[in-house]
């Protein structure tokens, strides 16, 4: 029940998203790049301070070219309540190649039914094994959902010129 729950609120996010003309949920089937990422969208529910099952979520939006810009997370750690969960942000096209934001990402957890967020992420280039940074990725750490509840991560980047916002639900 506790799924549905989940899926019925993330649902109605997207709608309300896509009713304002950003970001939609998407699903281009299988995974991209070295293959870590799955094609579904979704998150995780639950509450306590035990980590709870989650999968990769995916939104994306219409670019300028015509096409389409997307971005992926996937949780490495969590998510958790009252603990740090860490996450991958992946910028990508509709062809699943890699995009460079021309800024770093901006990460906010927010609490829209009590009009609250939680303290600053950090968010910075992930590397390869070599140190080398990998194009349009991006590592979030220090994401702490203070209380149980509907949150959202709000992401804000440019790219070409043109900022882009995507919004991600997660019930816990």
């Amino acid at each position: 029940m506790q799924q549905f729950n989940f899926f019925v609120l993330s649902m109605i996010l997207v709608l309300l998203t896509l009713g304002s003309g950003q970001a939609r949920a998407c699903n281009h089937g299988g995974g991209h790049g070295g293959g870590h990422h799955g094609g579904g969208h979704g998150g995780g529910h639950g509450g306590g301070g035990e980590p709870q099952p989650a999968t990769d979520m995916e939104l994306c939006q219409s670019n300028s070219t015509g096409g389409e810009t997307c971005l992926m997370l996937h949780w490495q750690q969590g998510p958790v309540v009252r603990g740090e969960s860490q996450f991958v942000l992946h910028l990508f096209d509709q062809d699943h190649n890699s995009l460079e934001s021309e800024i770093k990402p901006e990460v906010i957890l927010w609490m829209p039914g009590h009009g609250h967020g939680s303290s600053p992420v950090t968010v910075s280039a992930l590397v390869d094994k070599d140190g080398n940074p990998m194009m349009g990725h991006y590592q979030v750490t220090s994401a702490y959902f203070i209380m149980p509840g509907l949150w959202e991560i709000r992401v804000k980047t440019i790219l070409g010129g043109q900022e882009l916002s995507f919004v991600f639900g997660v019930n816990l």
